[in-house]
């Protein structure tokens, strides 16, 4: 099954669908060892070995910092710290997310209009959340700005909404201008990408 096919069946089983944005805070060190200009040279130069390196790495700071909300917000919604049991895991929210590079234009203006906005990483992501039946009163409760804080100091902004143009947000994670970054969707948890029908089958 491709992606289009896999979220129709579930919001079919009655899974909700959100919108998630989450923007992160970057320390002024860390602006020096990795700045903005790698991001966006090393889209179209041939840099030095230890910048690509530098790129590396700051990359994985993001995921690893993303993933870790996911776990975090898993376990709000199941009420419990033990997410990975198999009896939570086939009903934790189904995540399909991708890491996107601010323009560079649009972040040039904010550098020069908005204080503190070199210590937003332009390194941000969106991900389309389907929620199981049972967690939506809770997923609810986090609809709108900045609601998303209390399980990870280092988001700068977020954003919750319903989602109610599945099809549109996955015409926007197809451009090719964020090939660079998201050549393809991230899926979350990693027990959905092996065995996917195992989670619909937990929603009868």
């Amino acid at each position: 099954m491709n992606i289009s096919e896999i979220i129709n069946k579930l919001i079919d089983k009655d899974y909700t669908p959100y919108a998630l944005t989450i923007n992160f805070k970057q320390s002024e060190a860390l602006q020096e060892l990795y700045p903005d200009y790698l991001l966006y040279d090393g889209k179209n130069n041939e840099l030095p070995s230890n910048d690509v390196y530098k790129i590396g790495m700051r990359t994985e700071m993001i995921e690893k910092a993303f993933r870790k909300i996911l776990n975090k917000l898993s376990g709000y919604l199941l009420n419990t710290a033990n997410i990975t049991r198999n009896n939570y895991r086939i009903k934790s929210p189904i995540i399909f997310y991708f890491m996107e590079l601010m323009k560079w234009s649009k972040r040039q203006e904010s550098l020069m209009t908005i204080p503190g906005t070199r210590n937003i990483c332009p390194l941000h992501y969106h991900a389309l959340t389907l929620v199981h039946p049972e967690q939506v009163p809770k997923m609810d409760s986090l609809i709108g700005d900045e609601t998303l804080q209390m399980f990870e100091s280092i988001i700068q902004h977020s954003r919750l909404d319903n989602c109610s143009n599945v099809n549109g947000w996955l015409e926007y994670i197809q451009k090719d201008q964020y090939t660079n970054y998201a050549a393809c969707c991230n899926i979350y948890p990693e027990e959905f990408k092996v065995n996917p029908e195992l989670f619909l089958l937990a929603s009868k």
